[in-house]
């Protein structure tokens, strides 16, 4: 898949404080669908190891049918980073292409409160 995220935080946006990511990501089939699950629970295992992932502070993935939705929240702009530069990220992120019918959408949100 696409690397649309990158860049995002290298630009000077107001990126400080923590940062709210919200994924938006739809499978080609059911069998995809539930590639994507084990993939999603394997990540989330990742990321919630914070030697692994340092600076992720929620990680929560939910499924409807082939729909899924990841809501992730990061101390900042350099846990993000960080983030996607890791194994498992760039172990799911390849794998996009095999199973999801489009690139991931990805918004990005600087937590205001």
């Amino acid at each position: 898949m696409s690397s649309e995220f990158e860049g995002v935080f290298d630009k000077d946006e107001g990126w400080d404080g923590s940062i709210v990511i919200n994924v938006h990501l739809e499978a080609k089939d059911d069998d995809a669908a539930d590639k994507v699950e084990k993939v999603m629970k394997e990540v989330r295992a990742s990321v919630l190891d914070k030697e692994k992932d340092k600076g992720c502070l929620l990680f929560h993935v939910a499924r409807s049918g082939r729909h899924f939705t990841i809501f992730e929240k990061y101390t900042g702009a350099d846990a993000v980073k960080n983030h996607f530069a890791s194994e498992h990220f760039k172990a799911a992120n390849a794998k996009g292409d095999q199973v999801l019918t489009k690139p991931p959408t990805i918004l990005y949100y600087r937590e205001i409160m």
